[in-house]
């Protein structure tokens, strides 16, 4: 059924009521007086008999309503019981209405929350018994700004808005990287600078001030963090500007680098380490550019061996040096 289908039946559900029906005359009354109210007329079982306008307007995108479509087929299987319960109480008693709340089941990702009432209507000319459910939209509102800072508190990038050091909001990222429980605890920090590694702290100033001053963000640069607990952290890192509540103030956001630091720092140990085993070998070793020829470094063995020293070695190629006195020569020497 389409969805032009379903709202055509949706009107012909109302109009289908007998007209002399109490249930007929309180519907069309309620969608005059109450508009933006939200009407669902059920059986005793569930089944969805018709709806308004609004309702039409709130449940778009939703299964076709027919005979055999039940109100539970809308909304959330957690909220079943208590409209179960609910419904029984109306059969059971002498109750006229009771209160309900229940979350739409929308396959667009939506899930609008809807409290108001169900209640019973004087019988049908037939004895059958129907109720009407009678709810209103309740979902929190959610502004842009919202998703927005939802968004940036669930990113791996940290991120803090400060001004003159005090910080006006952080995301849970930075409050992980500085060592703070709670990202609302960094909202206490005095003087967000405090953090800065003593020895990068003229590099950041230097950066936040020029940022400042010309208004436009920094260029990425690398700085170390220490933790409350004093774990120093790497980051790269990019200052710039923005408003915070009709002011400007300092947007400052991070990467955590440490890993990437750690491995260059193994990286150069490793070539410490390989450097210095082919600094001692007594065998001749040299390492020269393979387009031009020059050598760009050799070891103890190779200066002793030719009596040449390491520094005037460097950056000349072994015809200069008369080491080979043809390129002839070097050929046949890799050759053999």
């Amino acid at each position: 059924m389409t969805t032009g289908q379903l709202e055509s039946k949706s009107d012909a559900g109302l109009t289908a009521l007998p007209a002399s029906s109490a249930c007929a005359q309180l519907c069309r009354s309620a969608e005059i007086i109450c508009p933006s109210v939200i009407l669902i007329g059920i059986d005793i079982e569930g089944h969805i008999l018709w709806m308004n306008e609004q309702a039409r307007a709130v449940l778009y995108g939703l299964p076709p309503t027919h005979k055999t479509d039940t109100i539970f087929q809308l909304i959330e299987t957690v909220d079943h019981p208590a409209l179960t319960s609910n419904l029984r109480t109306l059969v059971r008693t002498c109750v006229n209405a009771v209160q309900i709340a229940f979350h739409l089941k929308t396959p667009m990702g939506k899930a609008p929350y809807l409290r108001g009432h169900i209640i019973t209507t004087p019988k049908n000319p037939d004895g059958t018994d129907t109720y009407v459910i009678s709810v209103h939209d309740v979902t929190p509102y959610s502004s842009e700004d919202d998703h927005f800072h939802k968004i940036i508190h669930q990113a791996l990038e940290a991120t803090i808005v400060h001004r003159d050091g005090k910080v006006l909001y952080a995301n849970q990222k930075s409050a992980d990287i500085f060592g703070v429980e709670d990202h609302q605890k960094m909202l206490d920090i005095p003087d967000f600078h405090s953090f800065i590694h003593p020895h990068d702290k003229d590099l950041f100033e230097q950066r936040d001030n020029h940022t400042k001053s010309e208004g436009i963000s920094s260029e990425e640069f690398e700085c170390r963090l220490i933790s409350e607990k004093e774990k120093i952290t790497w980051v790269r890192c990019r200052i710039g500007t923005i408003m915070w509540n009709g002011r400007p103030a300092t947007v400052t956001t991070f990467i955590d680098i440490t890993d990437k630091k750690s491995e260059e720092h193994a990286q150069r140990e490793r070539e410490k380490l390989f450097t210095r085993i082919l600094e001692i070998s007594p065998d001749v070793v040299a390492i020269s550019d393979c387009e031009s020829g020059e050598y760009l470094w050799v070891n103890t063995a190779f200066s002793k061996f030719f009596g040449i020293p390491a520094k005037e070695v460097y950056g000349r190629t072994s015809l200069e040096l008369g080491i080979w006195h043809s390129l002839n020569n070097g050929h046949s020497f890799w050759k053999f």
